[in-house]
């Protein structure tokens, strides 16, 4: 459940990184950016992710430079995590990926994967099976869309 602090902690969070599309900060810049502790920036980072797709990698910070984990806002999108990973399913005619493939191709974290699969999971739009990667190959827990989950 949020609070009203957590809901505008990330509502300032949001703000900011939307006025910087396509760029990456770690988290004592965007606590600095938007004037909160970066405790505060920490627990308002995992609830934004589910509501945004927020992009985590190790990279450079765009303020500080440091090489180190770094999140942003994709400069195309605006969907949620549930939508891309739904949206990556159905590409060429509905496909079958493992988890690990998923976050690599989108580019999320993998705890923000694994919550968007759960939820999706819950609503029936996917289903899961084992057998060989699309992608990889490797033989792995894979995730269908449900209507287009023929195995």
């Amino acid at each position: 459940m949020l609070t009203s602090r957590m809901a505008s902690d990330i509502e300032q969070i949001t703000a900011f990184l939307r006025g910087h599309p396509g760029k990456n900060f770690c988290s004592p810049c965007i606590a600095e950016a938007v004037h909160l502790t970066l405790l505060r920036v920490r627990h308002a980072l995992g609830p934004l992710g589910q509501q945004v797709v927020l992009n985590e990698t190790v990279g450079t910070c765009r303020t500080c430079k440091r090489y180190t984990f770094v999140r942003g806002l994709a400069a195309d999108t605006d969907q949620s995590p549930d939508d891309r990973i739904v949206e990556l399913l159905t590409e060429e005619g509905g496909r079958l990926l493992c988890q690990t493939c998923i976050t690599r191709d989108l580019g999320l974290g993998i705890h923000i994967v694994q919550k968007a699969i759960w939820r999706l999971r819950a609503s029936a739009i996917v289903n899961v099976d084992v057998g060989p990667c699309e992608s990889c190959q490797r033989p792995r827990v894979l995730l269908g869309r449900n209507d287009t989950f023929t195995r």
